[in-house]
């Protein structure tokens, strides 16, 4: 009798022992599957460096020529190089607040309201995040200058100065990110630097 139960118990063991190994295993591997390398790298910036750059920001202005004590209106455009759907774009412009104030900080209408827009004379930054609630997200395209921001920069002091979009930098949380709504990864993007030549 008790040869029979051991018969019938011995498999039924082993194979609730194989069982949960395969479950242990699988779990351990989807847990290293799932290690966010995209978005570890969308929070670092890694990816936005090391990548064929697919935007371009770009700064408009009338003049670089400013003159100390007047505002001059500064534009934020981004250049896509092929057709996204954008899922949010965070937009931070690096200034010295000690050489300039920002002012009159607005955004594009063809894009949904900022959900956080402000300029930071604490930390020298100008900064707007568009959060697109749209399943389908928010369309860019090949070659259309997409509108971001504007503002009005008015010089304090004589002098050579730059305004620039603030990149990931390791410890930094003030990074400049644009997000796929296809992929849900950053966007790899490079910028230019207006450069201001302030006369008195």
């Amino acid at each position: 009798m008790n040869n029979k139960y051991l018969k019938i118990l011995i498999p039924v063991i082993a194979l609730v022992v194989i069982l949960e190994s395969v479950i242990l295993i699988s779990r351990a591997t989807q847990k290293k599957s799932e290690v966010p390398a995209d978005s570890n790298s969308e929070m670092t910036g890694e990816v936005v460096e090391n990548q064929v750059p697919v935007l371009e920001f770009m700064f408009e202005t009338e003049s670089n020529t400013m003159q100390v004590g007047r505002a001059s209106t500064v534009k934020v455009n981004m250049l896509p190089k092929a057709d996204y759907n954008l899922d949010a774009v965070e937009l931070y412009v690096k200034y010295d607040p000690e050489v300039m104030t920002i002012s009159g900080l607005d955004y594009d209408r063809s894009l949904p309201k900022p959900t956080f827009s402000k300029v930071s004379t604490e930390k020298g930054m100008v900064v707007a995040n568009f959060l697109i609630s749209e399943e389908e997200g928010f369309g860019v395209y090949s070659g259309a200058v997409q509108g971001l921001v504007s503002f009005r920069v008015t010089p304090l002091v004589v002098g050579n100065y730059t305004l620039e979009i603030n990149k990931a930098v390791a410890g930094q949380e003030s990074a400049t990110l644009v997000v796929d709504n296809g992929s849900k990864n950053a966007l790899p993007f490079s910028s230019n630097k207006l450069d201001i030549n302030v006369l008195d």
